[in-house]
């Protein structure tokens, strides 16, 4: 098939313009906003409330409350929380001493709470970038001792 100059020139643009990236972009505007889990001051805030408490051993708060290690496909494998978690327990244990001897303990199962409303959030509400993603059909299974 062959372009003339104005075809050839509209398609370099459309490339250009990350049109397939943002295919749902033009004249649509989402019926609610989109929930930006990277952006959220509460869940931030309230992720570092526990990891004060439990972190600051070893770690400054801000080094360890990343939303960015929040693993959106598989909430109970989000860094922070596998690991503190004793490997005993399914954790990766690569805090040396574990924080959360099990699923059980409560700061865990409270950090794992906010994180997966994070998550559930983000897939029903997400941003354009993670309507590009494929949702996970069946959830992962959380360690529950």
């Amino acid at each position: 098939m062959k372009l003339n100059a104005e075809e050839r020139l509209r398609l370099a643009m459309w490339i250009d313009a990350n049109a397939p990236y943002h295919d749902r972009f033009v004249n649509k505007r989402p019926e609610q906003p989109a929930y930006d889990l990277a952006m959220d001051q509460s869940l931030q805030q309230r992720l570092a409330g526990v990891h004060e408490r439990r972190c600051i051993a070893c770690h400054k708060p801000a080094e360890v409350t990343r939303v960015d290690w929040i693993d959106i496909r598989a909430p109970q494998r989000s860094l922070f929380l596998t690991a503190p978690l004793a490997a005993m327990a399914g954790g990766t244990g690569k805090c040396g001493r574990a924080v959360y001897a099990d699923a059980t303990d409560p700061d865990y199962r409270a950090v794992l709470g906010l994180v997966e409303e994070a998550v559930a959030r983000q897939w029903s509400q997400p941003r354009r970038d993670v309507q590009s993603l494929t949702r996970p059909t069946t959830p992962a299974k959380v360690a529950r001792n």
